[in-house]
């Protein structure tokens, strides 16, 4: 997104390491794999792919650095166009609806709800003295 800076620049986005405001003609963009990454605008163009902004040549080898070391799962990516899927369309879809609204097959929506599932942010169980989690 283009918006004016306070010395009225056009800054194109946030560096994505330290945040600081980067011109247009000064910013060093790069797109990277990433499982996690949906386009929830603009169509399926992006998904899988992030865009990475930064202020130097060395944010920008910090980022692509850091994503070329994150495994692409591709349940995750289904998973989130699951997600999104749904919160587009209402929640209550048939495996058919959701397939259509979301361009994955019954199996990819079976693949990512099993991912879903056993990846979303649960609190664990704390550990005993002899190492075992007490809800084991």
């Amino acid at each position: 997104m283009i918006r004016p800076d306070p010395d009225g620049r056009d800054v194109v986005e946030l560096c994505d390491v330290c945040g600081l405001l980067v011109a247009e003609d000064e910013a060093y963009l790069s797109v990277v794999a990433d499982s996690s990454a949906t386009a929830t605008e603009g169509g399926e163009l992006m998904d899988g792919e992030r865009l990475l902004t930064a202020c130097s040549w060395e944010h920008l080898e910090y980022l692509v650095l850091a994503y070329e070391q994150r495994p692409f799962v591709w349940e995750e990516l289904w998973a989130a166009k699951m997600l999104d899927a749904l919160r587009q369309y209402g929640p209550r879809l048939t495996t058919v609806q959701l397939a259509a609204a979301s361009g994955l097959t019954p199996a990819q929506l079976d693949h990512a709800r099993t991912w879903h599932t056993h990846h979303r942010l649960l609190p664990t169980a704390p550990e005993q003295e002899d190492g075992q989690n007490r809800a084991s």
